[in-house]
């Protein structure tokens, strides 16, 4: 048996459906927080509150189509519970695709490591110190891109000089400056040494430095497994 609806009912949606912004109004009032409190208790409270102004707007822009066979609140009600519905299935997908696209992306990220003395010295970590802020920042920010793109990443900002030795390119302003780094096993990127650029091409006793400390860090790995 469907609810009926009651005198003030028919009279709100008689004067709703004839473009009455006061009943509008007086059905919002009365009906807002129910559909709200309902509706909350699928989502939270955030996205009730912005369900039910939607089937409220959805209401005053089809007034004048609408077909309640059951009572108002019943009407409400229903359209609340399969919106409060979808909304879940749609975040459900957004949660899954951001998963999908979080996982994909780590997967593609490689680890950046910079070379240590035996020491306990970081050559790297030395010459970004004797850089000014932005040109740090330059350095930094051609870390990060390697970082992310790995062997993909091309010119400008990254060259493969021979021997398995590639340096990443940053500039500011007129200055140059270089880092030399190689590729380990498990997607690892190993900075070597760095210098400020003051000749067209990459000083001999730059890539020689990087070797060296490759060949130490390989040596050491070795030792450590």
């Amino acid at each position: 048996m469907k609810p009926n609806r009651t005198r003030e009912e028919i009279l709100l949606l008689s004067k709703l459906q004839q473009g009455d912004k006061k009943a509008f109004n007086a059905l919002f009032r009365k009906y807002y927080p129910t559909l709200c409190a309902y509706a909350h208790r699928f989502v939270d409270l955030e996205d009730a509150e912005e369900i039910v102004q939607d089937v409220m707007l959805w209401l005053w822009e089809n007034r004048e189509i609408l077909l309640i066979e059951s009572s108002l609140s019943q009407y409400l009600l229903k359209m609340i519970y399969h919106r409060a519905l979808n909304r879940i299935a749609q975040k459900e997908v957004k949660y899954r695709a951001d998963t999908l696209f979080y996982e994909k992306n780590q997967a593609m990220i490689y680890d950046v490591d910079f070379y240590h003395k035996e020491n306990g010295d970081c050559p790297v970590d030395d010459f970004l110190e004797s850089l000014d802020t932005k040109m740090r920042a330059k350095v930094l920010g051609a870390v990060a891109l390697l970082e992310a793109n790995g062997p993909q990443l091309r010119e400008p900002y990254s060259k493969f000089i021979g021997d398995g030795i590639f340096e990443i390119r940053a500039k500011q302003s007129s200055n140059i400056t270089r880092v030399l780094y190689f590729f380990y096993i498990g997607k690892r990127i190993v900075l070597t040494n760095g210098f400020v650029k003051k000749t067209q091409k990459t000083p001999p006793e730059e890539i020689a430095l990087a070797k060296k400390y490759r060949a130490d860090y390989l040596e050491r790995k070795e030792k450590i497994s």
